[in-house]
Parts: structure tokens; C-alpha cells; sequence
């Protein structure tokens, strides 16, 4: 009986450590007052994702860049359409890119999150996003 409760409180701390490191690091993007970027410094532990949210109008251009030492650091970037986030083209998770410039779809202003994650390993790195 000690050993199965032992066993039970081991894979309690196991499960909720697994939990804590798998959370998302979420931060809303604000453009200083007359600009149009943004850069931020992160980094990703292998499996993990840093997620950025902002606004922007359709019809205005985005360009979004990132840079790590080892070149192992990715993004995606997704729209709000409903209730679901629908990838960009060419900004989805399959392209595992490292620049996107382009016109964002739509007329109104559209809910945006970019995900940061790692090709391979941890990943340090500098994001910068552009809208104009």
C-alpha cells in the first residue's frame, strides 16, 4: 500500500511538471507610439512555442523576420476567422519560416498570433515584426 500511494504522488509531480513546461509564453504586440515595429528577444525550449498576438488592418503590409545563432528558430503565423486561427500563406507551420513579408487578407481589422518554435533543439532568438 506505501508503495502504490508513493507511486501515485511520483506520477502526480510528474504530470504537473509535464504540464508547466509545455505552457505557452503569450505576449501582445504594441507598436510604440509613430512606429510601425516591434522586436522582441525569446527563447523556446525544444516543444515548447512562444506566441505573440496583435491587430492589424487587411490591406495593410506585415513583414515578420527571425534570427537565432544555431538558425534553428521558426514561426507561423495565423488569423482569427470565427473561431478558428487559419494560417497565412506561406506562414503556416509546414513552411517553418524565417521571413514572411506580404498583404494581410481581408478589410477589417484582423486578430493575428505568430508562433515561435524551434526546427530543432532550444532556440534563442530575436523577433521583429514590421506593419505598415
Amino acid at each position: 500500500m506505501y508503495y502504490i500511494r508513493l507511486m501515485v504522488i511520483w506520477f502526480s509531480i510528474l504530470t504537473a511538471s509535464t504540464v508547466v513546461l509545455a505552457a505557452n509564453h503569450v505576449t501582445e504586440v504594441r507598436f510604440d507610439r509613430g512606429s510601425s515595429q516591434a522586436a522582441f528577444d525569446g527563447a523556446v525550449v525544444n516543444g515548447d512555442n512562444d506566441v505573440y498576438t496583435l491587430s492589424a488592418k487587411g490591406g495593410q503590409t506585415m513583414g515578420v523576420e527571425i534570427t537565432s545563432v544555431e538558425d534553428n528558430a521558426v514561426f507561423s503565423i495565423y488569423r482569427r476567422l470565427g473561431r478558428k486561427w487559419v494560417a497565412l500563406p506561406d506562414a503556416g507551420p509546414e513552411n517553418e519560416g524565417s521571413g514572411w513579408n506580404d498583404v494581410l487578407p481581408g478589410t477589417g481589422i484582423s486578430q493575428l498570433k505568430i508562433v515561435v518554435g524551434s526546427s530543432r533543439g532550444n532556440a534563442t532568438y530575436i523577433l521583429k515584426i514590421n506593419i505598415e
